[in-house]
């Protein structure tokens, strides 16, 4: 199905059970179905949501009408517009209460959004928020605006804006920051972040500019010492073995380096060596105030094992040493790190299933009031799910009074595939210093859908009462999804301290609409199909158009396809026979058309040929066969018969049509009896192909090896007059 133009939700569509909807519910369901086309619905024409309408329940039973929402969307199916009401039980009618409108490129980013709300003093819609987005041609954002709504000037007033430039490699050149003069009624530059780039793509500094209106250039602010670039070189893997920044000396009236990294790497991209220096560049920027070295050792494998730490004494110019931190790996037979140390800092344990794949890690830290580890983290992992695949992880913390216990736990269930979450949990807890307990922070549940589409079933959250030291609901919601992925029914439940336990709140009931819809199918010649309660029967473009209980109007267009069918024919072969005789029967020679064949008394051996099948008869009596062709659009000819007499005697080299074949089994010379004065004899192999062919009543098949051969016989006028197999000695 193909979606033609800019949709405009129209048509409702009604997709659950009436005999579950309130009283009002269904009046208007009755008026709406009198109203919907015949014509089924399909995932390809994106039904989208016309509105959702949600009802407040009074008692377990009785509802009343709350809000409505409505929604127009385009062809790609992003919200164009939404209106929002509100239900006036004392007008007894809808009422605004707000609305959403949003705008696109044609690469479907957002480019222009705003919120209003219905003032209904002023009759009228008053501005909330607004957003301007804008992208350059390869999609990178060059501008972001945030307005909002002066309900002194009843105008839209500026919050913040950025604008972005980039090179041809997508790299950001320059970030310009914008505020809003209240006296200009309009932005004006205050920042700019420019970056520039080397040869080979590598950031070489950044530096950032104020706006000076007085010179309507880009300068340095004299009194703002945050003014910075900074400098770096990659070597030829990428990796960055120097890097600067600068800051702005007014007593040097230059660039000065606050500080300045130095490192080195082995051939396999491990960082050998880091040299930190740092600079008094506030005082006097010449001089050194901090030296720091760290050197790296990595095992075989390439995994950290030793870091030395020396620190430079800027006083006495010497170096001394800081410290050093071992890190101690252990692998299994598999080659799998299975546990990373450092002595008196902190362990990883991990464990491997039998494919090694991380199934488990728990991370320990070093405690050294009580000269032990204590636990931190605990994560289990699926090996099915690419990408994050963490099925639990759980954070702990001690301290002297509550020793270990839980701060945070996330617990995910995946579909069979590794694909979908269809269940997680979330919890998190606080550690009460100054009451010495635990408290709750919060707390999420999710189920979804059990299929790759991973839709949301059922959310619920929670949170914790220190009253009663529990958890208690705060929202619950349980949606409904059709066979296309829509949901259509929403329950939304509040939480009762009562009965400690979810109530039914709200039912948001959603209806899809209808736009141009565009759709195409064929029949055969003879067929018949149904479309918006018409049965079409000629090749042709209908058009129906409908109006929903909005007023709208939607169009469906389709094309039909009336194909033809392929012509009756004759089956040309043998009509007698003797019981348990094998026969071949002919179809016409049409490699268009595909033959099928079936028998009564006797059963099919083969198809020799595409148009031809080979039948083995039965006992005494009468046989039939029946065929019909098959054209490349599926249509199908009439069936057609052909009767046979089986008999206990008979000549077995008789083809009918007063032509007899024999001997047969043939060893040289096989010879043709025909009333037609003019025959051509075609020797076949069982594949189809031609060996031989004679214009006579005799054909020479010495020349043939010993084995089984198809004989076609044709009248002069080239039509044919039987096939059979025969046996070559």
């Amino acid at each position: 199905m193909k979606l033609l133009q800019r949709i405009i939700i129209m048509q409702q569509l009604y997709q659950f059970n009436i005999l579950f909807l309130p009283i009002v519910m269904k009046k208007i369901l009755i008026f709406l179905l009198t109203l919907l086309p015949l014509t089924a619905f399909s995932q390809e024409e994106g039904i989208l949501i016309d509105s959702t309408i949600t009802y407040q329940y009074t008692s377990p039973t009785d509802s009343v009408f709350l809000s409505k929402g409505y929604y127009e969307r385009n062809y790609s199916g992003q919200l164009l517009l939404a209106n929002y009401f509100q239900w006036d039980s004392n007008l007894n009618e809808w009422i605004w209460t707000k609305k959403e409108e949003r705008s696109y490129d044609e690469d479907g980013h957002t480019v222009f959004g705003a919120n209003y709300n219905w003032d209904s003093g002023l009759n009228d819609w008053v501005g909330v928020e607004k957003g301007e987005w804008g992208y350059d041609e390869n999609e990178n954002q060059i501008l972001k605006a945030k307005y909002n709504w002066d309900f002194g000037q009843s105008n839209w007033v500026g919050v913040e804006k950025d604008m972005y430039e980039y090179d041809e490699n997508n790299q950001e050149l320059w970030h310009i920051y914008f505020n809003w003069d209240v006296g200009l009624n309009d932005w004006i530059e205050v920042a700019k972040n420019e970056t520039v780039f080397d040869s080979e793509g590598n950031k070489a500094y950044s530096q950032i500019y104020t706006w000076d209106s007085n010179s309507n250039e880009w300068v340095f602010n004299s009194n703002d010492a945050n003014f910075n670039k900074d400098e770096s070189e990659n070597d030829e893997n990428g990796n960055q073995i120097w890097f600067t920044r600068y800051y702005w000396s007014f007593s040097l009236n230059d660039w000065a380096a606050q500080y300045i990294y130095e490192r080195t790497f082995d051939a396999n991209n491990n960082k050998l060596s880091e040299v930190y220096s740092l600079f008094d560049y506030m005082n006097n920027p010449i001089v050194l105030i901090l030296s720091d070295s760290i050197s790296f050792s990595y095992d075989s494998e390439g995994n950290l094992i030793l870091t030395k730490d020396i620190t430079g004494d800027i006083n006495t110019s010497e170096w001394y040493y800081a410290g050093e931190t071992q890190y101690q790996n252990t692998y299994d037979s598999n080659g799998n790190l299975i546990l990373v140390l450092t002595p008196n800092v902190s362990k990883q344990e991990r464990e491997y299933d039998v494919e090694n794949n991380l199934i488990r890690q728990e991370i320990y830290r070093w405690e050294g009031s009580i000269n032990d580890w204590v636990l931190e983290i605990i994560e289990e992992y699926n090996p099915q799910v690419a990408g994050y695949n963490v099925t639990l992880r759980e954070q702990y913390r001690w301290n002297s009074i509550a020793g270990l216990y839980l701060f945070g736990k996330t617990q995910r269930q995946f579909d069979s595939d590794g694909e979908v979450i269809i269940y997680q949990i979330n919890e998190n807890y606080w550690w009460d210093s100054f009451n010495e307990i635990l408290i709750g922070i919060s707390k999420t549940e999710r189920e979804r859908e059990f299929n790759s589409e991973g839709n949301l079933l059922m959310s619920a959250y929670y949170e914790w009462d220190n009253n009663i030291n529990d958890w208690y609901g705060t929202n619950k919601s349980v949606r409904r999804i059709d066979s296309y992925g829509n949901v259509f029914l929403t329950f939304r439940y509040a939480w009762d301290s009562n009965l400690s336990d979810w109530v039914l709140d709200k039912k948001d009931y959603s209806y899809y609409g209808g736009f141009l819809f565009d759709t195409e199918d064929s029949i055969c010649e003879g067929e018949s199909i149904q479309w918006q309660g018409q049965y079409l029967t000629l090749s042709d473009t209908y058009v129906e158009n409908f109006t929903s209980i909005w007023g709208r109007d939607s169009t469906y267009q389709f094309t039909l396809t009336v194909n033809p069918r392929p012509s009756s024919f004759v089956i040309t072969g043998e009509t007698t026979t003797t019981t348990n005789e094998t026969l071949v029967y002919l179809a016409p020679d049409n490699n268009t058309l595909t033959y099928s064949w079936s028998v009564d008394n006797g059963s099919i051996l083969s198809n020799p040929l595409y148009n031809s099948v080979e039948i083995q008869w039965g006992g005494m009596g009468e046989g039939m066969i029946y065929g019909f062709a098959t054209n490349e659009y599926g249509c199908k000819s009439d069936t057609v018969e052909l009767q046979v007499a089986i008999g206990t005697t008979g000549v077995n080299d008789l083809l009918g049509n007063g032509i007899r074949l024999y001997p047969n089994p043939v060893k040289d010379i096989l010879n043709i009896s025909s009333v037609d004065e003019n025959i051509e004899v075609e020797i076949l192999s069982m594949s189809g192909t031609k060996l031989l062919s004679a214009k006579s009543y005799s054909i020479d098949l010495s020349s043939l090896p010993t084995g089984t051969y198809i004989v076609r016989v044709k009248a002069g006028n080239g039509n044919m007059i039987g096939i059979r197999k025969i046996i070559k000695k």
